[in-house]
């Protein structure tokens, strides 16, 4: 299906199945409640867009990239972003429950109360994005760079931080004593948090 897309246009409660989406550029354009449900998106190009809960169920959005783009309280369950980049981009509230992350490029942004528990985001570059009360609960993040982050009131339960660097996150009103870590960079005032969530009195 030849669907057109001008700059500025709005769509609202559409289903887009049988429509292409690979390899075109979306500019200003405007999603709320639609389905790109099972959708090829491989190399899609969005500046400036906005989806407001819509469902990205298992679409294909490999090699896509993304600026300036909102994906508010969208669903991204069991959707593949491998090799897709986001260019400050805000997730608020968005569910990423078994989406492929693998090769993906995060240049800030935020992804504030969004859903990302069990995520594979091993090695990944996540500096300067806000995960506020996100819930990252199982996430491997081993040898993963969050530096400059906001973590505030973030789950963290069985998260794996292995060999993370997280030097000059906020992580106030974060439990941190179900945390793995281990070789984990991290700088002073994360020292004194973590050892007052331990229980531990600093002499």
């Amino acid at each position: 299906m030849n669907q057109t897309f001008p700059e500025y246009a709005a769509f609202e409660g559409k289903k887009f199945q049988g429509t292409d989406f690979a390899d075109r550029e979306l500019h200003h354009v405007s999603f709320t409640r639609c389905s790109f449900r099972g959708m090829d998106m491989a190399a899609l190009v969005t500046k400036g867009c906005t989806f407001h809960y819509c469902d990205f169920t298992f679409a294909r959005l490999n090699e896509s990239h993304h600026q300036y783009t909102a994906f508010a309280g969208c669903t991204f369950s069991g959707s593949s972003l491998f090799g897709a980049t986001l260019i400050q981009c805000k997730c608020i509230g968005s569910t990423f429950s078994g989406a492929v992350f693998t090769g993906i490029e995060i240049q800030g942004g935020n992804f504030s109360d969004c859903y990302l528990a069990d995520s594979d985001l091993r090695g990944l570059c996540l500096d300067d994005i806000n995960f506020s009360g996100a819930n990252l609960q199982n996430c491997n993040l081993e040898k993963a760079k969050m530096r400059n982050c906001n973590f505030s009131r973030a789950q963290l339960a069985g998260a794996n931080l292995k060999k993370a660097d997280m030097q000059g996150s906020l992580i106030d009103g974060v439990d941190m004593r179900q945390v793995k870590m281990q070789d984990t960079l991290i700088d002073v005032p994360q020292a004194i948090l973590i050892a007052h969530c331990l229980g531990c009195k600093l002499g």
